[in-house]
């Protein structure tokens, strides 16, 4: 048997060194960073060119919002005005319901009502007013007593009875004391 002799190939043959794999992966690295350089560039003029255009398209929009926004506020204003009109027209025909059967209830449990309680204070300030004249004016006793009050002259009071084993001793009634005159009495002239 023949031996023939297997020509090995050397690795470096057919693969690339491992020098040659770093150089072409950094210029693929270095093309790719390149191409997003590029790329950045290109957005960012793009962007200027149509930034002012964008705004414009923007600034359109926001008042197209806004104009909606102002016709559902005055849309919403008026709903609300008249939601608070039917609730006030509510409030008042259930105010009128309650006031009647309150007063039914009052009515049936014979509590007066507030003009009763009116005429019923006129007619108590009425009497008041009659019992005041009354008491004002003097009766035949008082003005006894007066007549008598100012016809005592003023002098020593009276020695009290001494009590004996038949008559206790009853204490006098105390007269009222005259006022003292006035020297310059009105109407009177002093010379």
């Amino acid at each position: 048997m023949a031996t023939r002799k297997t020509e090995r190939q050397r690795p470096s043959d057919f693969e690339p060194s491992l020098h040659e794999q770093a150089e072409r992966l950094q210029a693929s690295l270095g093309e790719s960073a390149q191409q997003i350089w590029l790329a950045g560039l290109g957005a960012f003029s793009r962007a200027q060119a149509e930034g002012s255009k964008l705004f414009d398209t923007l600034v359109r929009e926001g008042s197209k919002v806004e104009a909606r926004t102002r016709d559902a506020r005055a849309g919403l204003a008026d709903g609300v005005e008249e939601v608070r009109s039917r609730a006030g027209e509510t409030l008042g025909r259930v105010d009128q319901v309650f006031r009647a059967r309150v007063g039914e209830a009052l009515k049936a449990l014979e509590v007066p009502t507030r003009r009763e309680l009116g005429a019923l204070a006129d007619r108590i300030d009425a009497l008041n007013q009659k019992l005041r004249a009354h008491n004002e004016r003097p009766t035949a006793g008082a003005r006894a007593r007066r007549a008598a009050a100012r016809s005592t002259p003023p002098g020593p009071a009276p020695v009290p009875p001494q009590a004996t084993e038949d008559r206790p001793v009853r204490k006098p009634r105390a007269a009222p004391r005259p006022a003292p005159a006035d020297p310059a009495a009105p109407g009177e002239s002093s010379d």
